[in-house]
């Protein structure tokens, strides 16, 4: 089991939540602050997390469990600088392993996002990470994000084993979900 993963079903174990995941109210449970700021980012100090409050809930849900994965990553004695391990805590937190795939089937991105509080784009990756798609591919204009299969792999993937899903709650984005 990936680091990440384990870590998230350790501490929803631990700290007995069920889906959907409410950030806030996790990190309150590790013993972390959560406060709103006027800055369009998130940020982790020391027990406190900060998040924009303009943001909409799916975006303040992942960018409070992203501090918060940074967080746990310290506290487990892991690289807390590692932005890619912080998202998938994240991702594992707010979308549990188990539940999540068994969600998945006959839903669609859209969805699956609303279910679990998250944007189209979170839920799209998530389809890899949890293997519900052997890969799962997201293009934004400044980058492509690829879960499940490694990035080798994906390079010779057929087109016709690709289903094309565009996301639609932020723009620009489209996902590529590989049978």
């Amino acid at each position: 089991m990936e680091v990440a993963e384990g870590i998230a079903k350790e501490v929803l174990r631990e700290i007995g939540v069920s889906s959907p995941v409410d950030a806030r109210e996790l990190c309150e449970a590790c013993g972390v602050e959560v406060r709103g700021w006027r800055y369009d980012f998130g940020m982790r100090c020391g027990d406190a997390i900060w998040y924009p409050r303009c943001a909409t809930f799916e975006r303040r849900q992942f960018i409070v469990a992203h501090e918060l994965g940074h967080w746990l990553l310290e506290d487990y004695g892991l690289d807390p600088a590692n932005e890619e391990r912080a998202n998938r805590i994240a991702a594992a937190l707010l979308m549990p392993g188990d539940r999540f795939r068994d969600s998945a089937r006959g839903s669609s991105i859209r969805e699956l996002a609303a279910c679990y509080g998250v944007r189209q784009t979170a839920a799209a990756l998530r389809l890899g990470e949890t293997r519900v798609y052997s890969a799962s591919i997201v293009e934004t204009p400044s980058r492509i994000y690829v879960r499940g299969a490694g990035s080798a792999c994906v390079e010779r993937l057929d087109a016709k084993y690709l289903a094309k899903v565009v996301i639609t709650d932020e723009p620009g984005r489209t996902a590529w979900l590989a049978s």
